[in-house]
């Protein structure tokens, strides 16, 4: 059996897609035999449920992130924080000076 450790922040807030169980990503465990648990074009892990052993993601939220003096351009970045969903739209090409982030919209999420 291979284990893959994937690395990631210790308090970024994680899920497991199995069962209730959420917690910090220093809880998560190394996955076992990932190759075979995760498909071409599939999201991929954090690392493995301490609870289940099933796959667990980071959870991340669909953010709204416009142009804060005009509001003409819009971003739609999956982000933990609305810091972080800021930070993700400044690093985009043509990216205006000041922007602002709000959570989407069910409708606009998709």
């Amino acid at each position: 059996m291979h284990r893959t450790k994937i690395d990631v922040e210790p308090d970024a807030a994680t899920a497991c897609q199995n069962c209730e169980w959420t917690g910090p990503g220093s809880y998560l465990n190394a996955i076992a035999d990932l190759g075979e648990r995760v498909t071409a074009g599939e999201k991929m892990p954090a690392g493995q449920c301490p609870r289940c052993g099933s796959l667990a993601h980071l959870i991340t939220t669909r953010w709204r992130v416009s142009d804060s003096i005009t509001f003409e351009r819009v971003w739609y970045v999956d982000a933990a924080s609305e810091e972080e969903a800021i930070s993700v739209a400044e690093r985009t090409p043509n990216a205006a000076e000041e922007t602002h982030a709000e959570l989407a919209p069910e409708s606009e999420s998709a």
